[in-house]
């Protein structure tokens, strides 16, 4: 196994040298293979993902399309329920667009059989009210927040994510937390995050990004065309009717991961994250009026 994978490497580093973006997506895709077939599902999907997005730039959508199933296999054998649907789906609309019906029909049959919708809804209802408790059990803040950005990501299947605070004093957006992001992404989901609260107070609605390559609102900002940015979702939070920050996802590998449904849940969720930081807030004021009565004391 040491072989084959040395091997491997050494056939990437030789296409990497000949710049022929078709090769080194084949390339990703046959590591892929070989680290699913070991077991290696992280070292898989990471290869996977990058041979997609190569395959996208260059727009070869049928190998694009078939990777995407890959992938979808991959996560659907792991119970990544949400996620593989995305991958599915998205390779369905490639089929159907190349109007290949064999592979049509057997990605719908895909969806239609081993796919439980339910499952996913019952997780999420899950997952809220385990969340509530520790809302109650865990006055760590910070360790809360944490928590929850990990679960949005999980349960939206996105890739990474941030939580984005509205300062009390300066009224400035500062990041609070953030997931697999770089210094760019981190700079422009401020960007976005302000422009989400401008909207918010407006309009009352949360953003959602179906293509960030196309669309107008954010497709010239810097993170979104050097790292590939295809869906982006922000939720604002809100203590008292007030926004007070705002919740960050996105996806590089397929557009249009975020759906209606998941607008709703995180909205939802967006409100157990606000409880979260009321009761920090209430908790601070607390202790702020405890020590200033212990000083009148003294």
């Amino acid at each position: 196994l040491k072989e084959v994978e040395a091997y491997l490497s050494q056939v990437e580093r030789l296409l990497a040298k000949s710049r022929n973006l078709y090769l080194q997506a084949l390339s990703k895709k046959m590591r892929g293979l070989y680290f699913q077939q070991t077991g290696l599902v992280e070292e898989a999907l990471e290869e996977l993902l990058e041979s997609s997005r190569v395959l996208r730039k260059i727009t070869l959508k049928y190998e694009l399309a078939n990777t995407y199933v890959l992938i979808g296999e991959v996560k659907q054998r792991h119970k990544l329920t949400k996620e593989s649907r995305q991958y599915f789906k998205q390779a369905l609309l490639i089929f159907k667009e190349l109007k290949n019906e064999r592979m049509i029909q057997a990605i719908e049959n895909i969806l239609k059989s081993s796919l439980d919708l339910s499952a996913i809804e019952h997780d999420r209802l899950k997952t809220v009210y385990e969340f509530s408790s520790l809302i109650a059990e865990i006055y760590d803040t910070d360790e809360l927040l944490r928590k929850s950005l990990e679960l949005a990501i999980f349960l939206l299947g996105a890739e990474r994510g941030a939580i984005i605070l509205l300062n009390p004093i300066t009224q400035d957006l500062e990041l609070k937390l953030a997931r697999q992001i770089e210094q760019e992404t981190k700079e422009d989901a401020l960007k976005i995050s302000k422009q989400v609260i401008t909207e918010v107070r407006k309009t009352e609605e949360p953003l959602i990004i179906e293509d960030a390559q196309i669309d107008s609102r954010v497709n010239r900002n810097t993170s979104v065309v050097m790292y590939n940015i295809l869906s982006i979702l922000c939720v604002p939070l809100k203590i008292r009717g007030e926004v007070v920050g705002t919740i960050y996802l996105d996806h590089r590998s397929i557009p249009n991961v975020f759906s209606k449904e998941d607008l709703e849940f995180m909205q939802a969720f967006g409100s157990l994250v606000s409880a979260v930081l009321e009761k920090s807030q209430l908790y601070q004021k607390l202790s702020e009026e405890i020590f200033q009565l212990k000083n009148e004391v003294a």
